[in-house]
């Protein structure tokens, strides 16, 4: 080894050792310079509590949602009173996805009502504060009842759709979609087809699979259908999709075949409309 490299060597271990000593004294008992050893925290702090609907809002839903939002503290007590001042039944729950708490009445709340909900809190600091709104739901104008097909409760087959018939014009359309939820308990394809302004059909892209179960939700109540005219009420109806039983007509052949859950078993000659 070179003389000069032996001593950048010890030059190099004399400065890391002297680091070393500077960084123990720094974050020994003592600390940093001017550090104290008491370690302050922060101030307890009051609640801040908002609720929606805001104060003085008209015009409102009777199906939107009633938020209370808080920091820094615990909520005491929601109460929600109509305008007689009379107490409206429900609790407070926190769905999935919902940033706030919601208050949820037992019975949807009615069109053309004032409401006054009232929220208490006690913050980190030990002091109650409370927020108040007072808002209305909206008058319509014509209220939108939907007739739906088939009937709850029946067997129906693979060709049949849903139909929805409403009592009055439906001119927001898709808002009337987005409330009319289907579930069904096979994956199966489909939509929604408009035929009028009142009536409208869900059907699959192909044939309902056989044996499946059907569900409509048709969550309209406090839903805005077009200009003054809103849903009103909620309904729900479930049907099940029976045996396969598909006959298919072939004009050019003049036959019809009939299929039973996929599997040809009849065909059959068939005029098509000729007098021969």
């Amino acid at each position: 080894m070179k003389p000069g490299t032996y001593a950048l060597m010890v030059l190099g271990r004399v400065l890391i050792l002297g680091l070393i000593l500077v960084l123990t004294g720094c974050t020994g008992e003592g600390g940093f310079a001017g550090q104290q050893d008491g370690r302050t925290s922060a101030a307890p702090r009051p609640a801040l509590l908002q609720v929606l609907p805001a104060d003085g809002q008209v015009d409102i839903s009777p199906a939107s949602a009633i938020l209370v939002s808080l920091s820094y503290g615990e909520l005491d007590s929601v109460t929600v009173e109509n305008a007689a001042g009379l107490p409206v039944a429900g609790a407070m729950a926190s769905p999935d996805g919902s940033r706030s708490p919601l208050w949820q009445p037992s019975e949807p709340l009615s069109y053309g009502e004032s409401y006054t909900i009232t929220a208490q809190a006690t913050g980190e600091d030990g002091k109650q504060v409370s927020s108040t709104s007072t808002f209305s739901t909206v008058t319509p104008t014509v209220q939108v009842f939907p007739s739906i097909g088939p009937l709850d409760g029946t067997t129906v087959g693979v060709g049949m759709p849903i139909r929805v018939y409403f009592d009055q014009p439906v001119t927001d359309k898709a808002a009337a979609e987005r409330n009319l939820v289907v579930s069904t308990s096979t994956e199966v394809v489909g939509g929604w087809n408009w035929f009028s302004d009142t009536e409208v059909h869900w059907r699959p892209q192909v044939y309902w699979p056989a044996n499946t179960e059907v569900r409509l939700d048709a969550n309209l109540y406090g839903v805005n259908l077009g200009p003054g005219a809103w849903g009103q009420l909620d309904r729900s109806i479930a049907f099940t999709i029976g045996a396969s039983h598909v006959s298919v007509a072939d004009a050019a052949t003049y036959t019809m075949q009939v299929y039973s859950d996929g599997a040809l078993v009849q065909t059959f000659p068939v005029s098509m409309g000729s007098p021969e």
